[in-house]
């Protein structure tokens, strides 16, 4: 039923993508970027893995693709506050769509949003508070900071003497927020007395993330990096001809990403979230080959 579920709702994201890519840029396009979602090897696998992926797809499509900002501003609240909840560096993605909607004079609209993006969100900060003490979206920002930020590898845990490992286990209750500030103070430090070697890393990072991180080794498969080698290109061909704005939902999923990675870690499960997207612009440059052909002959 789980995984059954799954490939129900990425049919769902799917179809969602297809009549947003028919209605801006044609039939053939649409059907290209259809085919490269449902056939693209990652994509099938994210199905079959329990976690948030095929929810985070089939939510910001139906955020960006199905839920017009003038017509259905509490839908896409709400659609925007359930995707915070599956993955709360999203609050980021949603806040700049909003600013730059609410710029563009769409203000009333994106109040009404922006209202039920926090009554959505509400009940889980309110048990952070009550759990933590503290009204937060997520409990391991300090840890995951670690991991991007530390003396050791890119990715590594936090690793503690055994005395301050018995000191915060003394007390289970607060035993999570402990470790998590614990963390975020041992990255501050590194970053630091290490200035030169956090900037040296964030390229590292960029290339792990957008290109392919092969310290992990379920990126070794032939099924991984041959359809990224070639929709990474493409995906860059496309996005030159689409000629979108930085405001555009889109762009501002792949700047926000590529924010977050640097900031703390990646992986490749992070670009699982993203290359969902990446495949609109990568299947609209293959159209265009397509039409050059049939023009040709």
């Amino acid at each position: 039923m789980l995984f059954g579920s799954q490939i129900f709702l990425s049919l769902l994201a799917i179809r969602f993508t297809y009549s947003y890519s028919s209605e801006k840029f044609g039939k053939t396009a649409a059907l290209l970027i259809l085919s490269f979602q449902a056939f693209y090897p990652e994509l099938i696998f994210a199905c079959c893995t329990a976690g948030p992926t095929i929810w985070f797809h089939l939510l910001f499509a139906a955020f960006i693709f199905s839920a017009d900002i003038r017509k259905h501003p509490i839908l896409r609240g709400l659609i925007a506050g359930l995707l915070v909840l599956f993955r709360s560096e999203a609050m980021l993605l949603v806040g700049l769509i909003f600013a730059f909607e609410f710029l563009k004079g769409n203000r009333k609209p994106v109040l009404i949003s922006a209202l039920l993006l926090c009554l959505t969100i509400f009940p889980w900060l309110l048990r952070n508070q009550l759990v933590f003490g503290k009204p937060m979206l997520s409990a391991s920002v300090g840890v995951n900071f670690f991991r991007g930020n530390n003396s050791g590898s890119i990715g590594d845990w936090p690793v503690f003497p055994q005395s301050s490992w018995n000191a915060m286990k003394a007390n289970p209750e607060t035993f999570e927020q402990t470790l998590d500030a614990a963390a975020m103070s041992l990255a501050l430090d590194w970053v630091k007395t290490e200035p030169s070697k956090f900037l040296q890393q964030l390229g590292e990072k960029f290339f792990r993330f957008w290109v392919i991180d092969f310290s992990d080794a379920r990126t070794h498969t032939v099924y991984y990096w041959l359809p990224w080698l070639i929709c990474l290109p493409a995906g860059i061909i496309g996005l030159r001809k689409i000629g979108p704005r930085i405001s555009d939902p889109i762009i501002l999923l792949f700047l926000c990403y590529s924010l977050v990675i640097l900031v703390f870690f990646p992986q490749p499960r992070y670009l699982s979230l993203v290359k969902f997207f990446w495949l609109i612009p990568a299947g609209f440059a293959f159209s265009t080959l397509v039409k050059k052909k049939q023009q040709a002959f």
